[in-house]
């Protein structure tokens, strides 16, 4: 007896898939970007600064650089020494995972203590977005605002700016590694 068919589909395709997608929702943003020289350390010898998730990517943030090397916009948690540095961030949502549409762009500096969690947190208001960093148990805002865009034209494609990283990241005989933290 064949199973009944759902679109094109299976439903027994149609829940693999399922399951799939789930399995790596699940594990994206599991990682964490080790942004600094040498070998992983241990969590009480870094500080880790973390992106919240937002249903649906509204409102997304993005960290773009810190200390002004570009990372990876797909990630949300990074491993960094303990020290003061600067991140440049941008909040803003997608629609239809192509076009990006930005509620401005903001730098903060912040001083970083190991052992530490970071959250970045936001609030859209009047069609701009305020970005600052607090630490996770205690709630205190750790950031000061260096320069901030408020309404900003809409982001280049991801795919222009991850050549545009790589490009960068070559040029300066750099390169970030995944590590599990």
């Amino acid at each position: 007896m064949r199973a009944p068919k759902h679109c094109g589909f299976t439903i027994h395709r149609t829940l693999l898939l399922g399951v799939a997608l789930a399995a790596l929702i699940e594990t994206s943003g599991c990682e964490t970007l080790k942004v600094y020289p040498g070998p992983p350390r241990s969590a009480n010898e870094i500080a880790t600064l973390v992106l919240p998730f937002y249903d649906a990517g509204f409102p997304g943030l993005r960290v773009h650089q810190i200390d002004n090397m570009p990372v990876s916009s797909a990630v949300t948690s990074f491993a960094l020494l303990p020290a003061t540095h600067e991140i440049l961030i941008s909040c803003g949502y997608s629609q239809q995972l192509v076009t990006e549409h930005s509620y401005g762009r903001e730098r903060l500096r912040f001083h970083a203590k190991a052992g530490h969690v970071y959250k970045v947190r936001t609030r859209v208001r009047q069609g701009r977005c305020m970005m600052w960093v607090e630490d996770k148990v205690s709630q205190e805002t750790v950031s000061e605002p260096i320069a901030r865009c408020g309404r900003c034209s809409p982001a280049v494609s991801a795919h222009r700016q991850l050549k545009s990283c790589a490009a960068a990241m070559a040029r300066r005989g750099r390169r970030l590694a995944w590590v599990p933290v």
